[in-house]
């Protein structure tokens, strides 16, 4: 009978190392990058507007006092707005998505828990479709409940000395 011709078209396992190299380097920069956060007291986020889809980083939703198990949405952020800023937030947000702006920064506070406020600097840039319209929002925010809390006892000292004199 006629003899079937084989090629050998190389290897049939491939070396893998590389790909396991890099998923373990990635893996040590994200752990590299939640530690900077945490230390740093800082949080990022992406908010895709089209598709709804929010990503927050560790810090973030420590920060915002979301758990590991709650949903990550933009509504879950807006219920931690302080009353006393959510009219303004909301405000400024719609009006920086409907303008033609990238950078947004304000200073909110939160409520992560209740007691508890925490005073943040948000910082975002939008990114725009091919129209102009608002796609996704990405940014941070920086806790400055320690910054604030040393400032307002600076200044009732200072006030309570004035008074002295």
């Amino acid at each position: 009978g006629a003899a079937a011709v084989v090629r050998d078209s190389g290897p049939l396992a491939r070396d893998t190392t590389d790909y396991h190299d890099l998923e373990q380097m990635a893996q040590e920069d994200r752990r590299r990058l939640e530690e900077a956060q945490r230390v740093a007291r800082v949080g990022s986020f992406e908010f895709d507007l089209v598709s709804g889809v929010s990503v927050w980083s560790r810090e973030f939703r420590r920060l915002i006092g979301v758990g590991a198990g709650e949903v990550a949405d933009y509504s879950a952020f807006l219920s931690r707005v302080h009353g006393d800023d959510a009219e303004r937030f909301l405000a400024d947000i719609g009006s920086w998505l409907a303008g033609t702006e990238q950078l947004f920064e304000t200073d909110i506070r939160v409520v992560p828990e209740a007691g508890v406020v925490r005073w943040l600097a948000l910082r975002a840039e939008v990114l725009r479709d091919h129209d102009g319209g608002a796609s996704k929002i990405t940014g941070s925010i920086q806790d400055l409940t320690d910054q604030r809390a040393d400032s307002r006892a600076r200044q009732l000292a200072e006030e309570q000395f004035a008074a002295t004199f």
